[in-house]
């Protein structure tokens, strides 16, 4: 048995209507004879908004100019590529019309050859107003406060635990209930979450028993349901969720591969991802929408590398993305939308540094981040949106705490959280919003064992 001391963000802090646009001049990267004489050659893009005011509402129309090496320029609008980063924030059609659908990040790309420009939109994205830190060996949640214009932690109080060994924290979808579990004496406890002042209470009739030592949490996006995976029973139990009450559901719990550790649902609440960390696979299942019940995927398990370790989807589910503790690389799925089945990009795996154990998206979609535990750094990555594939972002991997087993990015894409087991802190980073490069900007204690992190104030 492979020795393993290893060791996810909520909602409304305030809500401010904010519009960012940042546009990333790229230089002649490459070239592109679309509407151009042979003796031209396109050697940029620039979007633009053409009606010269940045919207709030349900639409607004984009503009792409090419820039040529004659010195010309002309209208590439029908032209170019249009994407998305973050289809559930906004939705760009071909011919450069943004439709928004919800809160959140997104970056907007015009794309021609290998000539791209981007501009990023705001839309009412929330500050995340507290970060909880699970400190396994003083059995207690240490909470902070966030500075929402600079990310900064500042105390923010201390909870003492009823169960021993906190392991894994998750929200449920509204930010009400924060959950923890316990790997020493497996059980998983709820907490009512104030959402003025971070404070916790213990839910009446938690913690209620689990399997044999409890790791990664999840719900599903209605909350209605919880799982948590069991790493030495080799399992893992749901349990339906009322008021932040727990009770174990029919059939629970269920089989799974060898040392399951992460697990995530996807966005419908169709299927169920979890990692094994022993088998090397990814074992998937149907949730019955009714009860919570879980049926083994046809198919499934499905082949990962080394040591998986935690799992993430895509905002928009078509991608999932794995990190591999023993072959210091990242897996990543395409996930097919009807059946859940998924199937390995091009490319894949990636490279990481030195035993990557989690995984976190910034909120617009468009990087990737791995905690690498051993070379005690962060591996950063801007994912290609139509294959899913990962490119390393530039200075990546950049340095680290101690053990970083644990990534939380808040829902402005600006800054992200790693919890550090080996230091007993956790480290803020500033993200840099163009190119997805990581500056270290505070250090804050957490009195003890850092083993996971958690944002209120979005997901």
């Amino acid at each position: 048995m492979r020795s393993d001391y290893d060791t996810i963000m909520a909602r409304p802090a305030m809500n401010i209507v904010v519009l960012v646009l940042a546009l990333l001049a790229v230089g002649p990267i490459g070239c592109s004879r679309s509407n151009s004489t042979p003796t031209q050659e396109m050697q940029a893009i620039q979007i633009s908004v053409p009606a010269g005011v940045p919207f709030f509402g349900a639409e607004q129309q984009l503009a792409a100019t090419g820039t040529f090496s004659d010195g010309s320029t002309r209208d590439m609008t029908g032209v170019v590529t249009w994407s998305s980063s973050n289809s559930r924030v906004a939705t760009v059609a071909q011919n450069g019309l943004v439709s928004t659908h919800g809160k959140g990040v997104t970056t907007i790309s015009a794309t021609a050859g290998t000539i791209t420009d981007r501009m990023r939109f705001e839309f009412e994205a929330e500050r995340a107003g507290f970060a909880y830190v699970a400190v396994h060996d003083a059995n207690t949640i240490a909470i902070f406060k966030i500075d929402p214009e600079t990310g900064l932690l500042s105390e923010g109080g201390r909870v003492t635990t009823p169960g021993v060994g906190p392991r894994y924290l998750e929200f449920d979808p509204t930010g009400t209930f924060l959950f923890v579990d316990f790997d020493v004496s497996n059980e998983v406890a709820g907490y009512a979450v104030d959402p003025v002042t971070g404070a916790l209470t213990l839910v009446a009739g938690t913690p209620v028993p689990t399997g044999t030592a409890p790791k990664n949490i999840t719900t599903d996006p209605a909350g209605k349901f919880l799982y948590l995976s069991n790493a030495v029973s080799n399992n893992v139990s749901g349990y339906a969720i009322t008021n932040g009450a727990l009770a174990e559901i029919p059939g629970s719990p269920f089989t799974t591969g060898l040392v399951p550790y992460g697990l995530t649902v996807n966005g419908t609440g169709q299927f169920l991802y979890i990692t094994n960390r022993d088998s090397d696979d990814v074992t998937a299942y149907i949730i019955d929408p009714g009860t919570g019940s879980l049926a083994t995927m046809p198919g499934s398990p499905f082949a990962a590398g080394d040591g998986p370790r935690d799992i993430t989807l895509s905002d928009s589910g078509e991608f999932a993305y794995i990190p591999n503790r023993f072959s210091n690389d990242v897996t990543v799925y395409r996930v097919d939308p009807v059946t859940g089945m998924p199937g390995q990009v091009a490319g894949s795996p990636f490279p990481a540094g030195t035993d990557p154990r989690s995984v976190e998206l910034d909120a617009s979609g468009q990087f990737l981040y791995a905690g690498n535990t051993v070379s005690n750094d962060i591996s950063a990555y801007v994912i290609d949106t139509d294959s899913g594939a990962l490119t390393p972002i530039p200075g990546s991997p950049f340095p680290g705490g101690g053990t970083p087993l644990e990534l939380s990015s808040d829902p402005t894409g600006k800054f992200l959280y790693a919890a550090n087991n080996s230091s007993n802190d956790v480290t803020v980073f500033a993200i840099d919003e163009d190119t997805g490069g990581l500056m270290q900007i505070q250090t804050m204690p957490a009195g003890g064992n850092a083993v996971s992190i958690v944002l209120s104030g979005g997901e």
